[in-house]
């Protein structure tokens, strides 16, 4: 999410500067969330090819390392919910991306709460998506203004998801997912801890 000027931010977010390219532009601020080793955790899967239509049931929270934002919980661990004698590989699979998607969803309800500002789109980046650096170079030789003037040009190799489930059940599965969160809590004792 982008603003002209910074937010005071509680709800586990980074603020952070999205560009400023000097002269007589002001800079424009993001809010940021970082979801750890998404991209990894799907990789890991993807090479072993393991697909499902469904979770089977499972619930991953992906703490490899800690959970980031917006929960910044440092003593958290990957841990998985729901395993059974019927369990499959692809099952974990599938599991391990919709905590990705879960994980985005609360950062994206965290910007919501802290910009007051309901989001209609989301564009990401990072391991797990693509990231066009002529993009930025445009920016910095003013080629483009304004981030906005991106949304009439920007649409070739576009790819824009749908959920293809009812709301009721989406909301349903993150609110499993949130207890799963809360559940991973705590494996480190005092004197393991880390900093992020």
């Amino acid at each position: 999410m982008l603003v002209r000027s910074p937010l005071s931010l509680t709800h586990g977010l980074l603020g952070t500067v999205a560009y400023d390219f000097g002269g007589n532009s002001k800079p424009v601020y993001a809010l940021e969330g970082s979801v750890a080793v998404a991209g990894s955790g799907v990789k890991y899967f993807r090479a072993r090819r393991y697909p499902s239509e469904d979770n089977g049931g499972c619930v991953f929270v992906t703490a490899f390392s800690g959970l980031f934002a917006p929960y910044w919980i440092d003593d958290a661990k990957g841990t998985i919910f729901g395993i059974t004698q019927h369990t499959q590989r692809g099952h974990i699979a599938r599991a391990t991306l919709e905590a990705v998607c879960f994980q985005t969803k609360a950062i994206l309800d965290a910007m919501e709460k802290d910009s007051g500002h309901s989001l209609s789109s989301l564009a990401v980046d990072g391991g797990m998506s693509n990231s066009n650096l002529s993009i930025a170079a445009g920016f910095a030789v003013e080629v483009w203004k304004e981030f906005s003037e991106l949304r009439a040009i920007n649409q070739k190799d576009r790819k824009v998801f749908n959920p293809d489930i009812s709301p009721e059940e989406s909301e349903k599965m993150f609110k499993k997912w949130t207890r799963a969160v809360e559940m991973c809590k705590g494996w480190l004792d005092p004197d393991e801890r880390g900093d992020f």
